[in-house]
């Protein structure tokens, strides 16, 4: 897929959420546009001088050679061609005792065709918990 500045430009605000965090960037990546970028007036600003000012498949090459993980778990922000809420799932937490559980939830979501599935339970039991686990499984993931 070949980014895109609108996409860049979502992806660099998710991961360079701070403007210590692009100019530092900047200055390990992008030396020539150090002085150009400290003049924006704000993180959008610095990221829009840095997006306009670098080639976009430069600049997506060595945002993943920099923060590999980040990027992974938000590259899609850089689909033009989806609605994006533009934050990533976040990890599931460990959920000890419940392997069997989230075994059949992933054979039952799994199958050619899908059964219904409801977590039901009191506040705090962790059915958040177990529904991150079942869009974080290897098969969800696949």
């Amino acid at each position: 897929m070949a980014p895109t500045k609108a996409g860049l430009n979502r992806l660099l605000v998710q991961i360079l959420s701070r403007d210590t965090d692009i100019d530092g960037f900047v200055a390990r990546s992008f030396a020539n546009l150090v002085r150009r970028v400290a003049r924006g007036t704000d993180g959008a600003a610095k990221i829009g001088i840095l997006v306009e000012n670098t080639d976009a498949k430069l600049l997506l090459e060595k945002l993943s050679t920099a923060f590999p993980v980040q990027v992974a778990k938000n590259e899609h922000l850089l689909a033009e061609d989806k609605l994006t809420a533009g934050a990533p799932i976040p990890d599931a937490e460990p959920n000890f005792g419940r392997a069997e559980l989230l075994e059949s939830l992933v054979a039952s979501v799994h199958r050619d065709q899908p059964e219904h599935s409801v977590l039901i339970g009191p506040a705090g039991i962790g059915r958040t918990s177990l529904a991150l686990a079942l869009l974080h499984a290897p098969a969800s993931v696949e």
